[in-house]
């Protein structure tokens, strides 16, 4: 520790008068000429390394510094993007989803004023075999529907099959293709008529009444009709020949439905006249 003492203050204003008189010189005279420039050469070659180190690793570190919080803000930003994507994406597919229902809607609608029919719209819910049938789909309507066992159902295309059983909410249809199914058919060319039989594949097989009568292939078909017309209607688009192949007992026939069964989704029920009209397409003949 220094002592404050008369010797020491003496020195200490020496010093101060130096160096405020150096100062003085130093800016009065050029820097070649300065007294000092001795001092400052050398204090240039000393620290002068010394500060190039510091600005050489400081600047490094002050961009990852800058870079980081760039890049914090970045992913905030992507974060807010993605959501916003996300849910841009799921109003999109809502959308998309009405639109197709709507579509199939009306598009059932124009399939049953065809066949001259009134439908009640369903969904298919589910594969659900029933009594020995192995192709057969569950639908979101019942008895509280006014959904009966014995009642044609279709979709936009054509003839899906007919109603088997039924629970309040659900029924039970079994497909056209069900090896067990059979249906009256007519000729909508010809006017001959015959029997269709599902063989529990994507094809099924006609038999005419008259073996005489041999259709040509790309004939259309559609249901001959039932007595009460209970299970199905006459008039409903079936499917059309597709090969017609002679054999040495006969000849088989073969017919592509106009139903893609593996992509079921809206289908109609055929209901009589009068069932309550607020969820029912009202179907009569087209003019």
């Amino acid at each position: 520790m220094i002592r404050d003492t008369t010797t020491t203050r003496v020195l200490l204003g020496a010093l101060l008068l130096t160096t405020v008189g150096a100062a003085v010189v130093d800016s009065r005279s050029s820097s070649a000429d300065s007294p000092l420039a001795p001092v400052r050469t050398f204090a240039a070659r000393v620290f002068g390394p010394v500060e190039s180190g510091v600005v050489w690793v400081a600047g490094p570190v002050a961009e990852t510094v800058t870079g980081i919080g760039r890049a914090h803000s970045r992913q905030i930003r992507i974060d807010a993007l993605a959501g916003q994507n996300a849910r841009l994406a799921a109003q999109l597919a809502a959308t998309q989803q009405q639109l197709a229902g709507n579509g199939a809607r009306s598009a059932l609608a124009e399939a049953a004023r065809t066949a001259a029919v009134n439908v009640r719209p369903a969904h298919v819910i589910g594969v659900a075999p029933d009594r020995g049938y192995s192709w057969s789909v569950a639908i979101d309507l019942g008895s509280d529907d006014g959904v009966a066992p014995d009642t044609a159902v279709l979709d936009a295309a054509g003839l899906v099959g007919r109603v088997t059983s039924v629970t309040s909410h659900t029924a039970t249809v079994v497909l056209l293709l069900d090896p067990i199914s059979s249906v009256g058919v007519r000729s909508a060319s010809s006017g001959q008529i015959g029997t269709l039989t599902g063989t529990g594949e994507d094809l099924c097989r006609l038999t005419m009444f008259d073996p005489h009568s041999i259709p040509a292939v790309g004939e259309d078909l559609r249901t001959f009709g039932s007595r009460d017309a209970r299970p199905y209607t006459a008039g409903i688009p079936v499917g059309k020949v597709v090969s017609v192949t002679p054999r040495p007992d006969g000849v088989t026939i073969l017919v592509r439905p106009y139903t893609g069964f593996g992509d079921l989704d809206t289908v109609g029920v055929v209901v009589p006249p009068g069932t309550s009209p607020s969820s029912v397409t009202a179907a009569g003949p087209t003019s």
